[in-house]
């Protein structure tokens, strides 16, 4: 019995070692989850929606969601809007994309001079596709906010585009 557990503890020291040399070579210090919200659209809550930043060697490189109340903690954390290599989406509801168009307004208040892709789903019959929720909110002549057109459309003039 006490082999048993002695060849148990060898075996798991050795994995534990195994497992941290992966980690290591994997660099994962390099890479960081913000967490910029967590609520949902509930009335009351003070928490900001859901919207995250990942972080690459402590540049904020990627903004998953961009839910109510994300913008102002992009804000507060640090984070350069000029420094994003994209926004992803993963799905259009509002309390996980309503603060897409303060972004990209302020973006123009940023030094951001290269294009932001976009991304998010293809959509279905009940949720819009990411092409159609941008084309919604930025149409030049049916959008929410026609004057941010520029940003979609490639005859405008515009300091980027999404």
């Amino acid at each position: 019995m006490l082999i048993k557990l002695y060849i148990l503890l060898v075996t798991l020291n050795l994995l534990l070692i195994q497992s941290t040399a992966v980690a290591q070579s994997c660099q994962s210090q390099r890479v960081k989850l913000q967490m910029l919200g967590t609520g949902g659209p509930e009335l009351l809550n003070e928490r900001a929606s859901t919207g995250y930043l990942i972080w690459l060697d402590d540049k904020a490189r990627i903004i998953v969601d961009a839910g109510p109340g994300s913008l102002q903690r992009f804000k507060q954390s640090g984070a350069r809007y000029e420094d994003i290599r994209a926004i992803f989406f993963t799905h259009f509801h509002v309390d996980h994309s309503a603060d897409l168009a303060a972004y990209v307004k302020g973006g123009f208040f940023s030094e951001r001079n290269v294009n932001l892709p976009l991304y998010g789903p293809s959509g279905d019959t009940f949720i819009l596709s990411a092409d159609d929720f941008v084309k919604k909110l930025f149409s030049a002549t049916e959008g929410v906010y026609p004057y941010l057109n520029p940003t979609i459309d490639p005859q405008a003039s515009s300091e980027y585009k999404l």
